[in-house]
Parts: structure tokens; C-alpha cells; sequence
């Protein structure tokens, strides 16, 4: 792509405030990425536009924006990088999914469910049950974006975990459990049947 169509998409991506200071690449995107002195949005498009320009070289800055202070520097570098290095962004997904912002942690639940191993099914299945997870006894829109996952790549050997929450309060929890039940015994049941259901 011609420099110049590139800075013209970039103009039109940024607008606003940083679209001057998007001109210098990519030095300027690191200031303004960081800098207090910019809105969210204008940081978090510098901090993608980064990613975008310097590919795998971007991979420090990112890992300073995924110890911010700020729970949109979490997210955008945690986004960021999995565009750069997927075993970077799965390494950094495994520590924020316990990150105090909800959307952080959907961010790293949406990494670690792509080629899912074990280890991985391990932690997400542990988010089901933390209290992060809940707010005042509720289900927050986190856990049916777990099981929603686990779902999908159900194992034989988790019958038992999706038996445990087709009794969830959750009935998007309660559906995709019995849908990865389905999966596992090939069997069609309603709710009621999965309820008495015992493993063999």
C-alpha cells in the first residue's frame, strides 16, 4: 500500500484530536498512546494504529499498556497483541482473566477460547464459579461467554461440569451446558431429563 492512501485511511480511522500527531509514526502514536493529555478514544485508536505500523516491534509497548493503570490500556494492548504474537496474547490472557474490569476479562476469555488446550479449559472453567464473575449474586454476561465457549469444544470428560450447570439460574448457561451435553453423549434430552441424568 502507497504511504500515502495509508495515511489517508489513518486520518480517517483517527479523526479528531490525534489525527496531526498520527502523521509522525510511530513515535507520536507511542506519546499520545500514553499520554493523560488525550481522550480514550483517541489512545486506545494510537495504541491499535501502533500495533497495525509495527507489528511484532510493538510488542513492548503493548506490554507496558497491559500493566496500566487504566482498564482500556489493559484491553486495547491485550487486543493489540493478539494481532502481533498469539503466544504472547495467550500469556497475557492467563494473567487478566482475573483483571478487575469486566471487559478485560471478556477480552482475555475471547483469546484463550481459540484452540483451546487443557490448561486453558482449566482456568476458564475456575472463572466459572469466582465471584469476580457475579455481582450481587447474579450472573455477570462473562460466565455465558465461558460456558458458551467450553461448550463448543466439549470434552468427554467434563460431563460432570456440564451436568453441574444445566443448574445454573443462568438459562443461557443452562442452554449451551445442555447443548455441549448433546455433544458428548449424542443424546437429545430436555433440561428436566439432563437434571436426573447420571453419569455412567
Amino acid at each position: 500500500m502507497k504511504t500515502w492512501v495509508f495515511l489517508l485511511i489513518v486520518l480517517k480511522l483517527v479523526g479528531g484530536a490525534v489525527a496531526a500527531d498520527v502523521l509522525a509514526l510511530p513515535e507520536e502514536l507511542r506519546e499520545v498512546a500514553f499520554s493523560e493529555k488525550y481522550g480514550m478514544s483517541d489512545r486506545w485508536k494510537a495504541l491499535t494504529l501502533l500495533t497495525f505500523v509495527q507489528k511484532e516491534r510493538a510488542i513492548p509497548v503493548l506490554e507496558k499498556a497491559l500493566k496500566s493503570k487504566e482498564w482500556f490500556m489493559r484491553n486495547a494492548g491485550l487486543v493489540g497483541m493478539q494481532h502481533v504474537s498469539e503466544m504472547e496474547a495467550k500469556k497475557s490472557a492467563r494473567k487478566l482473566l482475573k483483571d478487575k474490569a469486566l471487559v478485560v476479562r471478556s477480552a482475555a476469555v475471547d483469546i484463550l477460547a481459540k484452540d483451546c488446550g487443557s490448561a486453558d479449559r482449566g482456568l476458564l472453567w475456575e472463572q466459572m464459579g469466582d465471584k469476580l464473575n457475579f455481582r450481587k449474586g447474579q450472573s455477570l454476561w462473562i460466565r455465558p461467554q465461558i460456558i458458551k465457549a467450553l461448550s463448543e469444544g466439549a470434552l468427554n470428560q467434563e460431563l460432570s461440569l456440564f451436568l453441574k450447570y444445566v443448574k445454573d439460574d443462568d438459562l443461557q448457561i443452562q442452554k449451551d451446558s445442555t447443548v455441549a451435553l448433546e455433544r458428548i453423549t449424542k443424546r437429545k434430552l430436555s433440561r428436566e431429563e439432563w437434571l436426573l441424568y447420571k453419569s455412567e
